[in-house]
């Protein structure tokens, strides 16, 4: 590649590994998603995050915007460069399936039965179990549960469905924070503001 001026610099020069920051932008979002979940962990409300006072979303939902712009820059480059549509799809779903195929494994079958209030037995032969794995599997989102205790159940809870709802729109998110943060007041008896 020539140097180009900097009227010459195309998507295509920034998009290369070497002249950008993608990587460090995507771990700094990784770790504003990881703080803006924690005030909800220490306070029991998301209310907690100082953000959402000032712009209206918290500082993980301005995250996910990040890494949406930054996936859909870098989805389309590798479209752009892929031979063909199946081509494409193909190496998408090599992508994604193999570590979502490795996490449901190591969720439902080992982290599971170690927080689940069921006794291994009742655990494993449970009908939440292999649903949880096949929905989960299939990309049917928040309707897979495992017996899990509650308050294991409830921090995966928020945070699942805080992230899938934010994904598909902002008042999702925020409906999901509200029940979160209901049923966390409901269990400590504390009044639902």
């Amino acid at each position: 590649m020539t140097h180009a001026t900097a009227s010459q610099i195309t998507l295509a020069d920034i998009l290369h590994p070497d002249r950008n920051s993608f990587s460090l932008v995507r771990l700094t979002m990784a770790v504003a998603v990881l703080v803006s979940h924690s005030y909800f962990f220490v306070s029991g409300t998301s209310a907690a995050e100082p953000l959402h006072d000032i712009t209206g979303h918290s500082l993980g939902e301005h995250a996910v915007q990040v890494f949406f712009f930054l996936s859909g820059i870098l989805v389309m480059q590798s479209f752009i460069k892929s031979g063909s549509l199946i081509d494409f799809a193909t190496a998408r779903a090599l992508r994604i399936f193999p570590g979502l195929f490795v996490c449901v494994l190591v969720t439902a079958l080992v982290l599971g039965p170690i927080v689940s209030n069921a006794n291994p037995s009742s655990y494993f032969t449970s009908s939440a179990l292999p649903s949880y794995m096949a929905k989960t599997l299939l990309l049917i989102t928040g309707s897979a549960q495992l017996h899990a205790a509650k308050v294991v159940a409830l921090v995966v809870d928020y945070m699942v469905n805080l992230t899938v709802k934010s994904i598909s729109s902002h008042k999702a998110a925020s409906m999901s924070d509200f029940t979160a943060e209901a049923r966390v007041r409901s269990e400590h008896r504390l009044p639902i503001s």
